[in-house]
C-alpha cells in the first residue's frame, strides 16, 4: 500500500496555518479551520491532499531517474516513523526523523508553492511569500541527477558518477594505439585514412 509523504495536517508544521487555510478555502469567508485538514470530506483537505499527491508523483518521477531510488525507498523513510522497534528507541527514532525531514520539507515547500500557483499568484509574489519553493525545485533537480541523495543505505552511491571507458574499444587511447600528438588516431575510427605523420 502506497504511503503518503506528508499529510494535509502536517503542512501547518512547515507553514503558517492561516496562510494554508486561506489557500485551501475557495469560499474566502475564513470559515476553514485546522480540523478541516484532517477531515477527508472537507474541501480544504481535498485541495491540499490533491496538491500533495501531485508533488509526490513529481518527486517519484525525478528520483527514479537512472534507477537511483524506487518509490518504496522513500515510502520506507515515512514508514520508519511508525516502526515499533524504532519508536521504542529514542536514538533510532531521532535518526529516523532526521532522515525523513528533507523529504517532508521538500514536499511541504513544493505543495505550498503549488497552492499559491493554483490561487494565481505571480512568480514574483511566490518568490516573496514562498521563497523556499525555488530551493525545493532545485533540490528536486539535484536529486534527479544524483548531486544530492537521501540518507538511505542502499543508494549511497546514487551521486557517484560511473567510470566511463575512454578511447578505442574501451581502452586508453595512448596505450592502445599510436596516435598523432595533435589529432590523435583517425585510422582506428574508420572515418579517416591514417596518414603518416612527419616531424
Amino acid at each position: 500500500m502506497a504511503r503518503e509523504y506528508l499529510t494535509p495536517a502536517e503542512l501547518v508544521n512547515f507553514y503558517d496555518s492561516r496562510r494554508v487555510l486561506e489557500l485551501a478555502n475557495d469560499v474566502g469567508d475564513g470559515s476553514a479551520t485546522l480540523s478541516d485538514l484532517s477531515n477527508v470530506n472537507s474541501t480544504p483537505y481535498l485541495i491540499v491532499s490533491t496538491a500533495i499527491r501531485s508533488v509526490s508523483a513529481e518527486i517519484d518521477a525525478a528520483v527514479q531517474v537512472g534507477n537511483r531510488y524506487a518509490r518504496t525507498d522513500l515510502e520506507q523513510l515515512v514508514l520508519d516513523l511508525s516502526d515499533g522497534v524504532i519508536l521504542a528507541d529514542a536514538t533510532l527514532l531521532e535518526a529516523a526523523k532526521k532522515r525523513v525531514a528533507i523529504l517532508k520539507q521538500m514536499v511541504a515547500d513544493l505543495t505550498f508553492g503549488r497552492l499559491m500557483s493554483r490561487r494565481g499568484y505571480t512568480a514574483q509574489a511566490m518568490e516573496e511569500v514562498a521563497p523556499q519553493y525555488a530551493g525545493a525545485s532545485k533540490l528536486l533537480v539535484d536529486l534527479g541527477n544524483g548531486r544530492r541523495i537521501f540518507d538511505l543505505d542502499s543508494p549511497k552511491n546514487a551521486g557517484v558518477p560511473r567510470k566511463a571507458a575512454i578511447g578505442v574499444d574501451g581502452l586508453s587511447p595512448l596505450a592502445a594505439v599510436q596516435a598523432s600528438p595533435l589529432f590523435g588516431d583517425f585510422g582506428r575510427s574508420g572515418l579517416y585514412p591514417l596518414f603518416p605523420v612527419r616531424y
